[in-house]
């Protein structure tokens, strides 16, 4: 799947599932990307809007590692974000990151793994 195509599809599932997606530098600390989840409902893809925006690549690779945390909360029925016991050997060395954390760095690099996932999800009910 090319980048452009790869960043078309996440984003027209989020939108599909409820997730906001937008550009902020509030709150960001140092991150690209972050997940907020939101208790019983859908949460939030924030990325950080810099002076130049990330390359189609680089997008796409940033929303896949997003998307493995969707993919958690909706596993967690909206309340948690557990694990999904997907893989987590190809996550940085030498960082202390959760199970969580160390699953979206190992997927981010596989979209269409998570496309195909976050294609099976339903809308949270309020949503649909």
């Amino acid at each position: 799947m090319n980048a452009e195509l790869c960043v078309e599809n996440f984003l027209k599932e989020a939108e599909r599932l409820g997730v906001e997606v937008r550009w902020q530098n509030e709150g960001m600390y140092s991150l690209d990307a972050a997940y907020h989840a939101t208790p019983g409902q859908p949460g939030k893809i924030l990325l950080t809007r810099k002076a130049k925006k990330p390359s189609p690549v680089k997008l796409c690779t940033l929303i896949s590692h997003e998307m493995v945390h969707v993919l958690q909360h909706w596993s967690g029925d909206l309340h948690a974000t557990p694990p999904l016991g997907w893989p987590t050997n190809g996550s940085p060395a030498g960082r202390k990151l959760s199970r969580q954390e160390r699953e979206a760095y190992t997927a981010q690099n596989d979209p269409g793994r998570i496309l195909k996932a976050i294609r099976a999800l339903r809308p949270p009910f309020n949503q649909q």
